[in-house]
């Protein structure tokens, strides 16, 4: 780690590291109360305004209480506040655009965060999440670094984004650590947290085989971005040769539309492929949210025997539709397990290293079976 990561450039903050290098030395003890502020001024070889300043920030972090007509004390749980390791986590900001908001972007975005923060309180550590420009101008770059510089101790980045940056953080030697849906989205040199894709399709082939599927219908969305189609071609890939080989026949049919949500446009397409399809395959699966939930009601209003499965998803998936069988990608366990994996690393003073993490499957007896359960438990004791 380079110098200047630690670089403090205001005297009030010099300051206020000295009086927390204080702290941890037991010079001033918890619960305690401190001198006035004239006479830490003269303590610390500073001015008046300074050292009021150097106490703000003080206040802002945790160290001390400041209780009118009382004094300044130091806080009791001072110790939890010294120890505790601060983590960054940007989203470009181009995720807040209304054609970049629907279920999908919500979904892996709260997911994620949730995953990063939910074992904050007992391993004592914090994150802030915050929108960044993805942009290469050396002046943004620089703004950005000097608030990562001033605010934590490691960085968790989402996906193929903020390259420029990750590259800067790199090479400054900060903390930092990738989460990657998509295997092929870190192409940067930085270790990254994903999950077993290939071993993943290959179980939930075999599981919609044993529940006696023969033939399958793929309902498939062309997304808009590059990115995302090829994501979903390379999964469906894997997919199509994984149910081949427990000799599934499978029928395509592509979408005209493309919609993050079920909108009538969806349900008028997929009633017309219901009343042109002549003869149907026992089991169709679709690719997107909207299609599940479309062909969901369209099923059930026409009472086909025909069974609905979906492709991968979120957490939440269990929730919208319960009874469909589908791939969970695991978002918040490689949310928890990057936390986790910067945290220890930054105690530890040892080099990040990246983990593959298990995804589910979720049946429609409303259960998660694992190709093996183990992965998720060794991870989840980091």
């Amino acid at each position: 780690m380079t110098s200047s990561f630690q670089e403090l450039q205001t005297l009030p903050e010099r300051i206020f590291q000295k009086v927390v290098d204080d702290i941890n030395a037991g010079k001033f003890q918890p619960g305690t109360r401190l001198p006035g502020d004239r006479q830490l001024a003269a303590l610390y070889g500073a001015g008046r305004s300074s050292m009021i300043s150097a106490l703000r920030l003080l206040q802002q972090k945790g160290y001390i209480e400041r209780l009118p007509m009382r004094g300044t004390f130091v806080c009791k749980d001072v110790r939890k506040v010294t120890t505790e390791v601060k983590l960054f986590c940007p989203f470009p900001e181009r995720v807040m655009l209304p054609e970049n908001v629907g279920y999908p972007s919500f979904i892996v975005d709260t997911e994620i965060m949730q995953g990063v923060s939910s074992d904050g309180a007992e391993k004592n550590f914090s994150v802030i999440f915050r929108h960044f420009e993805d942009s290469a101008d050396p002046l943004i770059l620089r703004r950005q670094t000097e608030f990562i510089q001033a605010n934590c101790r490691g960085v968790i980045f989402i996906g193929h984004q903020f390259g420029h940056l990750k590259e800067l953080i790199f090479q400054q030697e900060i903390p930092s650590i990738v989460i990657a849906p998509q295997f092929f989205w870190n192409r940067d040199r930085l270790p990254s947290i994903s999950y077993d894709q290939e071993k993943a399709l290959k179980h939930y082939a075999a599981y919609l085989a044993a529940q006696g599927c023969r033939t399958l219908g793929l309902l498939s969305m062309s997304p808009p971005q590059e990115a995302d189609r090829l994501d979903l071609e390379l999964r469906l890939t894997i997919f199509r040769k994984a149910l081949a080989l427990h000799r599934i026949k499978v029928r395509e049919y592509p979408a005209m539309t493309y919609s993050a949500e079920p909108s009538n446009v969806v349900y008028e397409e997929l009633s017309r492929f219901l009343e042109e399809c002549k003869t149907l395959p026992d089991t169709l699966c679709g690719t997107h949210f909207p299609t599940v939930s479309v062909l969901q009601r369209l099923l059930c209003e026409r009472r086909s025997p025909c069974r609905l499965s979906a492709f991968t998803g979120g957490g939440i998936f269990s929730l919208l539709y319960p009874r469909i069988p589908y791939l969970r990608i695991p978002f918040f366990e490689m949310g928890r397990v990057a936390s986790n994996t910067l945290v220890n690393a930054i105690r530890s003073s040892s080099p990040v290293t990246g983990h593959i993490v298990q995804p589910h499957i979720w049946t429609e007896e409303e259960k998660i079976q694992t190709g093996d359960s183990s992965c998720i438990s060794n991870h989840s004791s980091l």
